[in-house]
Order: C-alpha cells, then structure tokens, then sequence
C-alpha cells in the first residue's frame, strides 16, 4: 500500500511517520528503510524501548544512490519512507525508468508498504503521476500557527478512488494532534550548521490578532452580558412588591393580674401565678400562616388578580397573571411558569374562559374581569344627569315606583305592577 503525507514544511508529516509509521513498524520487528534527514537509532531505541543494536539492524537510512536502485537495496515484506517524494520523481519527467515502473506496480506483491511526503502530490510542482496513480491514502497536514499554537497539527484524511481516467481523493476523516516533545530527536528537520529553528511568526497571519476574532470576543461578551440582564428581568418576577414578603413583625406583651379567691389583690412582692398556656389550634390555622408568607397569597389578598392572556395547543403553553389595585395600577405581572416556581398550578377551564390558581386545598378563581376605563359614568348616571323626565325616570327605576303607563304593553295586560 502506498499511503502519501501532504503539506508545507514543519507541518507535521515526518513526525506522524516516525511516530506512527517507523516505531510501531520497529516494534513488531518488521525492518524499514527510511530516506529522512539525520536519524538518531539510539533516541528511537529509547522513545520505542528497544535495543539500540536491533534498532540498527532493522532501521536502514537510505542515501541518494540507494533511491536509484530501490529495487535491489529494498527488502520484501518491509516498510519503505521516502521524504521529499518530489525532488526526485517530479511530475513533470515523462520517461521514468522500466525498474522503477515495474517496482511502483508491483510493490504490493513484494509485501512492501510505502511511505511517501511531500508538499504536494498531484499537480504541478508535485510527485509524477505513477506513484499518484498508485497512492490509495493520502493525508493533508496543516500548521495551527495561525491560531498562536506551534504545538498542535491538523491532519485529514483522503481516500484515493480511480473513476477510470485519474485517481480522485475523497475526505473520509480529520482530527487534530499534540507533538509530543518525548519524539523530539529522533529525526532531524535541519540541515546541520542551521541556527535558525524557531518559527517565524507574524502577528499579520496569526487569527488571534485580526479584526475578525476581536468582533467575535466582543460579540461574545456582548451575548453573555444581554443573557444575563434577560434573565435578570424575565426570569426573576416579584421584584416590584418583594417587600410584601417582608412584612413587620409587632410583639404584643400584655400583663395578666390574677385575683385570688380570697378576694384580695397580691401585693407587688407576691408571686404572681403564670397564666395558662392557650390550647393549640386546629391544624388549619398552620396552614393559614403558611398561606399568609405565600407570595401569590400576599397579592392576591391586597390587590386584585386578572387573567391577562391565555392560549397555545397545550394546557399551559401561555397564562399570564396580572395584579391590579383599586386604581386599576399594575402591581405585579406573573406568567404560569412562574407561578409553578411558587408552587401554584395553573389550571384552565373546560371552555378556556377563566383559569384556576390552586395549591393545596386553596383555589383561586381568576377571570378576564373588564376594566372601566376612568371618568367612564353609567347609563343611569348619564339619565339622571340628563333632567327632566328622563331623570324622573331614572329616579323611579331606583325607587321601584314606576307607572303602568310607562311599563312595556305586555305587562300592563297582565296586571303586573313593579
């Protein structure tokens, strides 16, 4: 099987194949011939708890020359890695050896599996189309420097799918991995002689510091801090009247003289006997205090509740409560599940006109009652404000003392007097 590592320098590829790749190859005993850059066999013997002499027996470096003979310096049954797969077979060369072909086709009947790398595979600029051709895996490789991390890697993988006239990849899986320092030796991915082996950073490529992730955080903050104020205001009712809940506690003492039989009142310096404890009540008293530090209880004793609104397909989808004083002010304003955080159910009448507050044995009726508007006068008040015979009228409603003449012709042929 011929599986490729694609990406740009320092991206992860030689990496994953010395981790993942060599050691595990190393491990099982299966030789491999390797063509990467400064091999320690005694770091690997180390990360992979072998022997250094059988590390060396079967790990093999490969040279330029070897790559021109690959046929009869490989082994069968072994893993072959090659890094920089494009330098030495380009897509651009059009006669490539008759071995080489024969090698490539032919790989997989040897018992060889083989490692490639590169910075690109397919296209210009990348490795020729008989190793593409033959590629059954490739995996992409990606920095993370671009979000501030030199630690981290992407990788993706790609399935190779031949549809008759070229090899075509498709995603099948990605992830993301943490070097671990530990491998870090093993290969070398300088050149001896070079110093320079930090990564170059520019804050101008780092997505930490462009404008787009600025508008994200402030957008972010902007979200937490409106859900918590929302919450604030729709989802803790009962701050207007909250010192109901609060109410003063007076203390009563009062001193109890006790007469004697005798007829004479103790002097200040007798003992006064201690009056009788009074009998508990029935239980129901209990739960009339309970009721009274009920804060639904509280409102609904002082002012006056009103079913503001009712609806939706279930039973308590929308109810809102609202209570008003003998003004017609608003008080408080509840919704159903609100009142369910208080212990109250919200039950609905059987034709949805009026809903029912219960808790317990206690229920409370509550009605869309009208509210008049204010200054709004009634018809008799309008008629007995009008004078004349329409407030006589008005005055003889009131009174019961209505004539005959001016009652309906029905009643006056029955006889009927008001």
């Amino acid at each position: 099987m011929f599986i490729f590592h694609e990406g740009l320098p320092g991206s992860g590829k030689s990496y994953e194949a010395m981790v993942r790749r060599i050691i595990l190859a190393l491990k099982k005993g299966r030789k491999v011939y390797a063509y990467m850059y400064g091999l320690d066999h005694d770091k690997i013997a180390q990360v992979a708890e072998l022997e250094v002499e059988r590390v060396r027996e079967l790990l093999v470096q490969l040279s330029d020359d070897d790559l021109k003979k690959l046929s009869e310096v490989v082994a069968k049954d072994s893993l072959l890695v090659l890094d920089e797969m494009q330098n030495h077979w380009p897509a651009e060369t059009r006669n490539m050896p008759q071995w080489l072909i024969k090698f490539v086709a032919e790989h997989r009947q040897l018992g060889l599996d083989i490692i490639g790398m590169g910075q690109l595979l397919q296209g210009k600029g990348g490795v020729n189309a008989l190793w593409v051709n033959r590629c059954d895996q490739k995996i992409v490789f990606e920095k993370l420097n671009v979000f501030g991390s030199s630690k981290k890697y992407r990788w993706t993988a790609y399935k190779g799918v031949h549809d008759g006239r070229r090899i075509k990849f498709v995603k099948v899986n990605s992830g993301t991995e943490t070097y671990d320092a530990k491998f870090f030796g093993t290969y070398q991915s300088y050149q001896e002689g070079a110093e320079n082996t930090d990564t170059y950073k520019d804050k101008r490529t780092n997505f930490l510091f462009s404008r787009t992730a600025r508008l994200i955080l402030v957008g972010a903050a902007a979200i937490s801090i409106g859900v918590y104020y929302a919450w604030g205001v729709f989802g803790k009712g009962g701050k207007l009247e909250k010192s109901l809940l609060k109410q003063p506690v007076t203390t009563t003492t009062t001193s109890t003289v006790t007469i004697p039989a005798s007829g004479v009142q103790a002097t200040p310096g007798q003992v006064q006997p201690m009056p009788q404890a009074a009998p508990p009540t029935a239980s129901r008293q209990g739960t009339s205090e309970a009721l009274a530090d009920d804060y639904v209880m509280v409102m609904t004793e002082k002012f006056r509740p009103r079913l503001a609104g009712y609806g939706g397909a279930r039973r308590l989808s929308f109810a809102v409560i609202e209570w008003y004083d003998e003004a017609y002010r608003l008080k408080e304003r509840l919704q159903a599940r609100q009142l369910e955080e208080f212990g109250w159910a919200v039950v609905p009448s059987m034709y949805g006109d009026h809903v029912m507050l219960v808790k317990g044995h206690t229920r409370i009726a509550v009605t869309s009652w009208p509210m008049e508007p204010f200054g709004r006068a009634s018809d008799k008040q309008i008629e007995e404000s009008a004078g004349g015979e329409r407030a006589i009228r008005a005055h003889q409603d009131d009174k019961g003392g209505r004539s005959v003449v001016d009652l309906p012709p029905s009643l006056q042929e029955s006889g009927l007097m008001l």
